[in-house]
């Protein structure tokens, strides 16, 4: 915000100060809106920790508020527990497991869950 008012032609003190202001009488607030953006883009798009806080830092907000962020828009699901309830959600396009199984670790891959996130996972459907 302090650069868009710096933008309009405010001065640097002048911002700092507006958004001091505003902070201090609950008007911003990084964690709840970087919180709505989590919980809107998973909303849309499985994906691993990682990549959500790659995106908030994309947006950027603060290290300290792209983690209270991540925390709270997983709500204490493991990326394990992620991953496999997307697994779970897709049908089967390949009749031969190794395909399958190649297919999947590719789209977990796509989503930023890890190798070994991956080889958890795709290790249980085989049982």
């Amino acid at each position: 915000m302090a650069r868009h008012l710096a933008g309009r032609g405010y001065s640097k003190t002048a911002s700092r100060s507006a958004l001091r202001a505003l902070k201090r009488l609950g008007y911003v607030n990084d964690v709840a809106v970087a919180l709505r953006v989590a919980q809107a883009r998973l909303g849309r798009r499985v994906m691993a920790r990682a990549m959500l806080a790659a995106e908030l830092e994309g947006r950027g907000f603060s290290a300290a508020s792209i983690a209270q962020a991540v925390l709270g828009a997983y709500d204490d699901v493991v990326d394990e527990t992620v991953a496999a309830r997307f697994l779970a959600s897709l049908p089967i396009r390949y009749q031969e497991p190794e395909r399958e199984r190649t297919r999947r670790a590719g789209l977990l891959r796509g989503r930023g869950f890890s190798f070994a996130v991956s080889e958890v996972v795709l290790g249980r459907m085989g049982d």
